[in-house]
């Protein structure tokens, strides 16, 4: 937990590490530990984030325009 806390304070501007990203961030330190003990300790302290999910683009911006007419006809 303490190396974790000291990669965070690393990096004060960016507090969204995730559990790959933080496993990977102790290998370079060389901390090799499973992803298990690192998803375990994170969300113990309190480190896990919930999912994002992408706000404000609607299934029409995905398509290309073609397939919007044939939808609507």
């Amino acid at each position: 937990m303490v190396k974790i806390q000291g990669i965070l304070s690393e990096h004060p501007d960016n507090k969204n590490y995730g559990v790959r990203r933080m496993q990977a961030a102790l290998a370079r330190k060389g901390t090799h530990v499973s992803l298990r003990t690192v998803y375990r300790t994170m969300s113990e302290s309190g480190l896990i984030h919930r999912h994002r999910r992408p706000h404000g683009m609607i299934w029409q911006l995905r398509l290309p325009s073609f397939c919007i007419e044939e939808i609507r006809a």
